[in-house]
């Protein structure tokens, strides 16, 4: 087996697995979510969210892990490393834009629902007679 061929092999297990992964949890996690964002839609986007950052993590951790500073071992197919240097920089360049996708998210969600929902006090409250 070739180091092109395991490296395929184990980029396809480790897909799979995410994938199952995530399909095993995505319904117990939308309706936490539900519960958690408070609307449909919001707790839709974080699930399929999630989901590809599982996902994408598999991946880029898979790609962390390939062996592409030992050049002996790409004797046969010499341009695999830098493709597979440039797929894990990218992969890694994708999380973090993700990651800082949900930092903004969050904070703009916090944001929102402070302005939206203000703590009444009694001196506010309606008489009843």
């Amino acid at each position: 087996m070739t180091t092109l061929t395991a490296l395929l092999l184990s980029a396809v297990l480790t897909t799979v697995f995410a994938i199952l992964l995530v399909s095993f949890l995505r319904r117990p996690l939308h309706v936490l979510l539900i519960e958690l964002c408070g609307n449909e839609s919001r707790a839709r986007f974080w699930s399929v969210y999630w989901g590809a950052m599982i996902v994408l993590a598999a991946l880029f951790g898979l790609l962390v892990s390939a062996p592409i500073g030992r050049t002996e071992s790409w004797a046969e197919s010499p341009a695999v490393p830098v493709v597979l240097t440039g797929l894990r920089a990218s992969l890694c360049a994708v999380l973090l834009v993700l990651g800082l996708l949900a930092l903004v998210l969050l904070r703009s969600i916090a944001r929102f629902e402070r302005g939206r929902t203000r703590p009444t006090s009694a001196s506010d409250a309606v008489p009843l007679g």
